[in-house]
């Protein structure tokens, strides 16, 4: 799972001029989505869901976690409906190491992924449907500024995110920031397509 989401990927993404990555006396965050067959892993559903994302904070405090919303907001879904599936880990950013913050060079923060059907009690107004994307606690934490790439997987079809958007939220010390997404994600399929409760909002595959 790592070979896809090397560090290095990212930062060719980055110097490629895709997303520019800039400090900025503002925190901000963005990202884009994109969705392809998931050829490689299909247990985990039959998408694949590759979002690509920077942040800065705005000050010196590094990002706790990042919530992806889903656009799902007045749903009439049961909670078990949702069709979700993580690998572990679900995605990998740029990072500092706990005793070399000043560093030239960065280290490689691993994250782990979840369904929150109820949204974020850590943070106002986030109480819709989201993925939760958390560091996985290792000694390299992520910065201020940073990069990353992170990966779910789904049976339902992609569609076009909805724009203008506010669909990313990371958390940082005591603030909170929020930004745009960009791309695809996936439809809201409880409403149509039976599914099996148990299959996929707590499926994980760990390599």
């Amino acid at each position: 799972m790592r070979s896809m989401l090397r560090f290095s990927s990212f930062l060719l993404i980055l110097a490629a001029g895709l997303i520019p990555l800039t400090a900025s006396a503002d925190c901000f965050i963005s990202g884009q989505s994109t969705a392809e067959l998931n050829t490689e892993y299909p247990e985990l559903g039959t998408w694949k869901y590759t979002i690509e994302l920077v942040w800065d904070s705005g000050d010196n405090h590094g990002l706790s976690h990042i919530d992806l919303l889903l656009g799902f907001a007045g749903h009439s879904c049961e909670c078990d409906e949702f069709a979700f599936g993580f690998s572990d880990p679900v995605g990998l950013s740029s990072g500092w190491g706990e005793d070399d913050r000043d560093d030239e060079e960065p280290c490689e923060v691993s994250y782990e992924g979840e369904f929150e059907c109820h949204g974020d009690p850590s943070l106002p107004n986030v109480e819709e449907p989201i993925i939760k994307f958390e560091p996985d606690g290792d000694d390299c934490e992520p910065g201020p500024i940073g990069s990353g790439i992170f990966v779910f997987y789904s049976n339902w079809e992609p569609e076009p995110v909805e724009t203008p958007n506010e669909w990313l939220v990371f958390k940082a010390a005591g603030n909170k920031c929020s930004g745009p997404l960009t791309g695809e994600l996936p439809v809201l399929g409880c409403e149509t397509v039976a599914t099996n409760p148990a299959s996929w909002t707590d499926l994980k595959l760990r390599y």
